[in-house]
């Protein structure tokens, strides 16, 4: 699901990032984008992530794949993993490309000129406002490779957007049209240090500059799609120019002109580094242990310029000269700053257990995570903290039959003492029936699993406000309802009255969400027909409301309930055709989803 609210036009730059659903709307607070994971640390800059840089993107949707999440696993996880080096020589790639992004004919309709076009317009507001195209180019550049000891993977890119109106540079030093400028780097460097001792290096950078009208490009196409063609002959030699009796005020030029424009700057680092130890050798087989330490920083500045343009009146005086008058004078340019910072640091560590013995293959994770954000945005400017264990168990016979645990006990700051944390717990089943003995091997159905999962997920995510559980402090009244007068009458001292405000609440908890799914997957004809197909279950209910139903005679402003709940529940399928003609391979592949989302109880009047 895109952001861009410009439906069937070009998305401005800088404003075509995308949010993501996954299985529909599970929940009516603000939150209902999943959790993205970039190389296992938490990450909200998806959107910058060069594709050059991706290794793999994985969906985890059913309850069993995010329980380990806890309480930000109920709207499913995105986990991203960058590449890395391979042993070898360097390899160097180059990929780049340009495109031209333009309007559809239904979105352009063109107008005839008149023969007296400044005193008798009929201006083409689109034609002459938008260029027909506009350019959008990418470049990056990445090397691979390494030795024994050490593998890496060094990636550099440019990112470059511009905007589709005309006319837009005002002077030497301000140009108003949009552009989106990026430059991304990354570096991830795998270092063998011992036999049994491994250590990762990642770094990344983004670095970004976008330029965007301060009215909003929404405001600038209302002004198109608003303005007549008959009421002004729109920009003259650089000026805004309307006519006597002209038909309609609203002029597109004087909307972007006059709201000036953002120039706002950001950069966004992340690091991470990493440890992992195989006690094979010196415990048991299988046994290895991690630690992990993340650091991410990002800084925004913006600054806003503006100024007033004047209008100027067309006029045709007796002798057949036109003039163009000027109905007010332009303002020097004003400017205005703001600013954003944050910073996360987040660690984890963990013991593995990997082992075969015989047909019985067993596996065991035990984690420990914590992670802290500060930002001046906080309320009370108190920062955010998550601490949690996660555990998971699998186990599996004879390559047939499989069953998993998780788990996950996590809590934050946001709820009161004895609230704040949660366990949340899914277990999964599968069955690969081709493995069966008593099913011969064949060449039309090479392979089908039947598997199911329950568990339960948190959001605490719950509408943005934070410690609901505090009543807010009394503070004064409005109105004249609460005014009082004091002392004789001819001489009354006033005073106002001093209120209650809202009333915490100390139950308060994150939403809780009970998935259910089961799933058949199938290959056929030797692995050229894959088909994975899937239909699931969600009740969430604990989701933050306030209540809409309490009677006028209560003397105060009630808290936030857990009160909401609501139902999801859906399909989906995957069919992938794979095949190949003499030295010519190709592929087709088709999905389909379905989901619906029922609020079940919302307090509604």
């Amino acid at each position: 699901m895109t952001s861009c609210r410009l439906r069937r036009r070009t998305c401005p730059p800088g404003e075509d990032f995308s949010n993501l659903l996954i299985r529909g709307v599970s929940t009516f607070t603000e939150n209902s984008e999943p959790l993205i994971m970039v190389d296992g640390v938490e990450r909200s800059n998806f959107n910058g992530i060069d594709p050059n840089e991706i290794e793999s993107l994985n969906i985890l949707k059913d309850a069993s794949a995010t329980a380990v999440y806890g309480v930000k696993g109920a709207n499913g996880v995105i986990l991203i993993t960058t590449r890395k080096g391979d042993i070898g020589a360097p390899h160097i790639s180059y990929s780049g490309n340009f495109a031209l992004q333009q309007f559809t004919a239904e979105d352009i309709a063109l107008y005839k000129n008149h023969e007296d076009p400044l005193l008798h317009p009929d201006t083409d507001w689109i034609g002459t406002f938008l260029r027909k195209f506009s350019t959008r180019t990418q470049h990056n550049v990445n090397v691979s490779g390494g030795i024994d000891k050490v593998k890496y993977f060094i990636s550099g890119s440019f990112f470059d957007q511009t905007g589709i109106y005309k006319n837009t540079q005002i002077d030497r030093d301000h140009d108003v049209n949009p552009r989106d400028t990026r430059y991304n780097f990354r570096s991830n460097f795998d270092f063998q240090i011992t036999r049994d001792f491994t250590a990762q290096v990642q770094l990344a950078a983004q670095i970004e500059n976008i330029i965007s009208p301060s009215g909003g490009n929404s405001s600038i196409w209302q002004a198109i799609s608003f303005a007549n063609p008959l009421s002004s002959p729109g920009l003259v030699d650089g000026k805004i120019v309307k006519i006597e009796n002209g038909v309609g005020s609203v002029n597109p030029w004087q909307v972007l002109l006059s709201n000036g424009y953002n120039k706002r700057s950001s950069n966004n680092l992340n690091s991470s580094v990493r440890f992992d130890y195989d006690f094979s050798n010196a415990i048991t087989k299988g046994l290895s242990a991690h630690v992990r330490a993340a650091y991410d920083s990002f800084y925004y500045s913006s600054r806003k310029f503006s100024k007033s343009f004047p209008y100027y009146l067309a006029r045709r005086e007796a002798d057949g000269q036109e003039y163009l008058i000027p109905q007010s004078e332009a303002s020097i340019w004003n400017t205005s700053t703001s600013w954003s910072k944050n910073r996360k640091v987040y660690f984890e560590g963990g013991i593995n257990y990997d082992r075969t013995f015989g047909e019985h293959h067993v596996t065991a994770l035990a984690l420990y995570n914590q992670s802290k954000y500060w930002s001046p945005t906080l309320a009370f400017y108190v920062p955010n903290a998550y601490q949690g264990l996660v555990g998971r168990l699998t186990y599996e016979y004879a390559q047939r039959y499989l069953l998993e645990f998780d788990m996950g006990y996590n809590g934050t700051e946001n709820f009161a003492k004895g609230r704040r944390f949660g366990f949340f717990p899914a277990v999964s089943a599968g069955w690969i029936i081709t493995e069966e003995p008593w099913l011969p091997k064949n060449d039309i159905l090479t392979y089908m699993k039947i598997r199911a999962s329950y568990g339960e997920v948190g959001n605490d995510k719950i509408g943005g406000s934070r410690f609901l559980y505090l009543p807010s402090s009394y503070g004064e009244a409005s109105g004249s309802a609460y005014q009082y007068w004091f002392g004789v009458s001819s001489n009354p001292n006033q005073s106002t009255a001093v209120v209650e405000g809202k009333i915490g609440n100390p139950d308060l908890t994150w939403e809780r969400a009970r998935k259910a799914n089961v799933g058949l997957d199938f290959n056929m004809f030797k692995g050229r027909l894959s088909v994975q197909s899937d239909a699931f279950y969600e009740y969430r209910d604990n989701i933050l409301a306030n209540r809409s139903t309490e009677p006028f005679i209560i003397g105060a402003e009630l808290p936030a309930y857990n009160l909401g709940s609501m139902k999801n529940f859906g399909c989906e399928f995957d069919l992938t055709w794979r095949d190949k003609v003499k030295d010519f391979n190709y592929w087709v592949r088709g999905n389909f989803s379905f989901a619906r989302n029922r609020i079940v109880f919302k307090d509604e009047v």
